[in-house]
């Protein structure tokens, strides 16, 4: 097995160990940054070692907590018109 594979490449490497994976739910890891990969043009090249840590979740967390929701700051004068249309 190559340390360094495309998508496909490591989705059958992961299909040969018996681990179900989506193309779509590995493209979304590495386009939000799950996964650490380089893209050359248009290719993604995956480290095995950092697709095997991320399915392990090695860094302790499944799912990274939601971001708080920006909180507004109301002045006190401020007050909710209708604008007429």
């Amino acid at each position: 097995m190559k340390e360094y594979q495309n998508v496909r490449e490591t989705l059958e490497s992961a299909q040969e160990l018996g681990i179900p994976m989506s193309e779509y739910t590995l493209r979304r890891a590495l386009k939000s940054g799950q996964i650490p990969c380089r893209i050359v043009g248009r290719t993604y090249f995956i480290s095995w070692t950092n697709f095997m840590r991320w399915l392990s979740c090695e860094d302790g967390v499944d799912n990274p907590p939601p971001a708080p929701p920006a909180k507004m700051e109301v002045s006190g004068n401020s007050k909710i018109r209708r604008i007429s249309a």
